[in-house]
């Protein structure tokens, strides 16, 4: 990788770590001398105790592998006939401590935040702040782990689309100049918690909702346009989804699947034709892509608890009283 061969060495402790170490460098140096001016150079990271900490160590690995490219070599060894070197990066850091920034706290903020999960974003700024303190670096190690930490939060609704600024608004000042002004743990937390994790899921649930929403107008209009005539496929292809988005849209604004919208809506429709119309309940059913008239029927009564042309019947006599009079009379007679 990256003009690089790495390799992750494993061991119950520092003796086998050390072990393994000099029989890949063994195997290398063998596997080299057998080609004419080849040799093998190794950097080496710290050792860590989960595999969560891999990116730390490929880089410190790879700074150190920079240290063996950066000394010059002399005489026949600048033709690369010299012997294989090994870098520790242990041994450039001497006994200086800097800050590790956290990656598994820094995904988790991310996921979090995307999720507008505010309990899990809290953890995740605890357990990110735990681990600063614990690494006791120094303040300006500290402060670029914050600044860090922070982008990274922002950078799921700058992923969605949204501008910084309309979350934010500029009378209260640059967001990151807020937080130059902080060192105390628990002003830190709360600027995390409150002044920026709580605006920024305030403000993707806005645009998700406003978005899915919008989606949700153009499904209706063209499920009125074909008169129930759609499946969830022709619909999410009109309009340009994928058909499990269309899917996770109505069942957030409406709770309810695509089909049983669609019967819905068809329901509907029909009701307003059989009110409004002197079609025939097969002219009805035709014109609302039914198989057949008995199918409209069958799911119309199962609805409605009465027939589509009892439902005409009773909406027209109630639209005429006099009607309704004669029809009571009729009856009394």
């Amino acid at each position: 990788y990256n003009r690089a061969i790495v390799f992750i060495l494993g061991g119950d402790g520092p003796e086998t770590l050390e072990e393994r170490e000099k029989l890949l460098l063994s195997r290398l140096e063998n596997f080299a001398g057998s080609r004419k001016g080849i040799y093998a150079d190794l950097g080496i990271s710290q050792a860590f105790s989960s595999k969560e900490q891999f990116r730390k160590a490929y880089h410190e690995s790879l700074e150190a592998l920079k240290v063996n490219d950066s000394v010059p070599a002399a005489g026949e060894e600048a033709e690369g006939n010299r012997e294989s070197w090994v870098t520790y990066y242990k041994d450039l850091a001497g006994t200086s401590q800097t800050a590790g920034y956290n990656l598994v706290a820094e995904t988790e903020i991310r996921e979090a935040v995307d999720a507008c999960d505010s309990a899990r974003a809290s953890r995740a700024v605890n357990e990110f702040l735990n681990g600063l303190r614990a690494e006791g670096a120094a303040l300006t190690e500290q402060k670029y782990c914050l600044y860090r930490f922070l982008l990274a939060i922002l950078s799921v609704p700058a992923d969605a689309g949204i501008a910084v600024n309309d979350i934010f608004p500029q009378e209260e000042g640059d967001i990151f100049q807020r937080l130059e002004q902080l060192y105390d743990r628990k002003s830190i937390f709360n600027f995390y918690d409150k002044q920026v994790i709580r605006p920024v899921m305030e403000g993707l649930k806005k645009f998700r909702k406003s978005s899915t929403e919008m989606v949700m107008e153009k499904i209706e209009e063209l499920v009125v346009q074909s008169a129930g005539d759609l499946t969830l496929s022709e619909c999410a292809d009109r309009l340009g989804y994928h058909p499990s988005y269309i899917w996770r849209v109505m069942k957030s604004t409406r709770d309810i699947t695509f089909s049983d919208y669609v019967a819905e809506q068809k329901l509907e429709l029909g009701k307003q034709l059989l009110k409004d119309t002197n079609l025939s309940v097969s002219d009805i059913a035709e014109k609302l892509s039914y198989s057949n008239a008995q199918n409209f029927i069958r799911v119309f009564k199962k609805h409605m608890d009465i027939t589509p042309g009892k439902y005409r019947q009773m909406y027209r006599d109630k639209k005429d009283p006099q009607r309704e009079e004669e029809k009571e009379k009729n009856i009394q007679n």
